[in-house]
Formats: structure tokens, C-alpha cells, sequence
């Protein structure tokens, strides 16, 4: 087995642990990365929604629309993990998942739009393909399990994010990875980070839109970038409110205006 089916094979063991809780969503799968591996940019989020097993009803989604591996109703993780064709299916699924037409449009964004993407091409990056010399991008969550709850409602999260196994699962999937580049999206995934060794900068603000602020550092050598706003979500996370500019946060999500905002913070940061 290659070092990728090891990595799964130890997400699925500790996934079995964390199965206790009643919070994560049955029969799904460890999401170990979102993306061809290969790319030059690793954006980092907390953990996998339940839509990317569940349809809105919260039935499991069909075999057509899946996103991700989904264990059959019989299916144990201990099978699955004992499996080395449906793990190398579900790492193809990993490969495949911005070609895929189910993917989280709302979340990463289309190709050419705004959201996340919006924010990347800002910066010359892209989850779906290698735009002229731009480069290609790839979406790791820290915590690789789907839950029913958002992470934040959920009264065990502390400890889960404190875990050492989480924890070098995480790293060890970055090296694995072997990105030129990393961006971290809020203070939740940062904080974790900063346990495992990050070292970051000064707050900074982006000119022309002071809620926009950003840190530069390093991760294990890699150069990252933290975002202290959410390009994927209303009034990039920040509110309902104005800047000391007197611009409302929503004017913040345009496509034109993320890709402006991605195009600044990639340049102080010197991407």
C-alpha cells in the first residue's frame, strides 16, 4: 500500500473512536484532502459538512451524487478499512472532487465565480485547473470527519482539536502534499496551527478594506497566509456592518471585490 491508503487507514481508525460521539455522520468516510494532489496551494478549513454525504432531507446521498467514498448501510469502518479497493475508491474520489458536479458550489464557489475561488484567482490560484502560469489549489481540513452539527455547537471540539493523533494526522498530511504554499481560513484552524508550530506575523489590513486583515508566517517551512474573514461565507464572516471606510461587509463578497482583496494580500505577502 502507498503512503495515501496509510494515511486513510489511520483516519478511519480514529474515526471509529470518534464514531462514539453520536455526532459524526453515519456511514461516511475520512476526507483526507479535496483535489488533485500534485498542486502548488493548500487552503485549510475545519472539517467536512454533512452535505458532502447527505442530501438536505438527511438521507445519504445517491450513488450518482455522491462526493465522497459512502460505506454501504451493512459496511463497518473495520471493513473498509481492511479494503484496499474502496479505499483507493475513495481516494479517487479525493482526486476527482472539483470535477465532480455535486461538489459544494455554495462553499469553494464555481470555476470563474466568486466564494473562495472568487478569492483565489485573486491571487493567481484556482481549485479547478492551472490558469496560464497560475497555480493549482487544493482544500485539506483539519479535522477530517463529517459532523452532523457544526463544529462550533458540537461540546466536545476542544478536545478534539487538542488531540495528538488529530494533530500529526494533520501534519502528516501536509507533508504529503508537499504544497509551495498554505492559506489558513480563520482563527479556529489558525489556533491549531500555531499549536503544531506555525509561526506568524503582525496582524496586517488589506488597503481600501480595513475588515479584510491577514498574518504571514510559515508552517514547517511552507509560507502561509491566514484570512481573519471567510470568503465563503455571508459578509465574509465578519457581519452585517461597515468598515472604518464606511463600506458594508456584504460589498466584500463580490466576485470582483474578493478577487481584488486575494490580489492584494498575495502581493504583501510576496506570492
Amino acid at each position: 500500500m502507498d503512503q495515501a491508503t496509510f494515511l486513510l487507514q489511520r483516519a478511519v481508525r480514529m474515526q471509529a473512536t470518534y464514531m462514539e460521539s453520536g455526532e459524526l455522520v453515519e456511514r461516511s468516510t475520512p476526507v483526507l484532502w479535496y483535489g488533485q494532489t500534485g498542486a502548488e496551494l493548500v487552503t485549510v478549513g475545519v472539517n467536512p459538512s454533512k452535505g458532502e454525504f447527505l442530501l438536505r432531507s438527511g438521507c445519504v446521498r445517491p450513488l450518482e451524487q455522491r462526493k465522497f467514498f459512502t460505506r454501504d448501510k451493512e459496511g463497518s469502518l473495520q471493513e473498509f478499512h481492511d479494503d484496499e479497493i474502496m479505499l483507493r475508491k475513495s481516494i479517487s474520489y479525493f482526486q476527482k472532487y472539483f470535477a465532480n458536479e455535486s461538489i459544494s458550489r455554495p462553499w469553494f464557489g464555481q470555476e470563474g465565480g466568486a466564494k473562495l475561488e472568487g478569492f483565489l484567482q485573486g491571487m493567481g490560484a484556482s481549485f479547478y485547473r492551472a490558469m496560464n502560469e497560475s497555480m493549482r489549489a487544493i482544500h485539506v481540513d483539519y479535522f477530517p470527519f463529517a459532523t452532523i452539527r457544526q463544529m462550533g455547537k458540537i461540546p466536545e471540539r476542544e478536545t478534539w482539536f487538542e488531540d495528538a493523533s488529530v494533530h500529526e494526522l494533520f501534519k502528516e498530511r501536509v507533508l504529503y502534499l508537499k504544497p509551495k504554499r498554505l492559506l489558513s481560513l480563520g482563527a479556529t484552524v489558525t489556533e491549531q496551527l500555531c499549536a503544531l508550530g506555525a509561526v506568524l506575523g503582525e496582524k496586517q489590513t488589506v488597503e481600501g478594506y480595513p475588515s479584510a486583515m491577514y498574518q504571514t508566517g510559515t508552517f514547517f517551512g511552507i509560507p502561509m497566509v491566514v484570512l481573519h474573514f471567510r470568503p465563503s461565507e455571508q459578509f465574509v464572516g465578519l457581519g452585517s456592518k461597515v468598515d472604518s471606510l464606511g463600506r458594508h461587509h456584504g460589498s466584500y463578497t463580490k466576485k470582483e471585490v474578493l478577487a481584488e482583496i486575494g490580489r492584494l494580500i498575495g502581493e504583501g505577502a510576496d506570492w
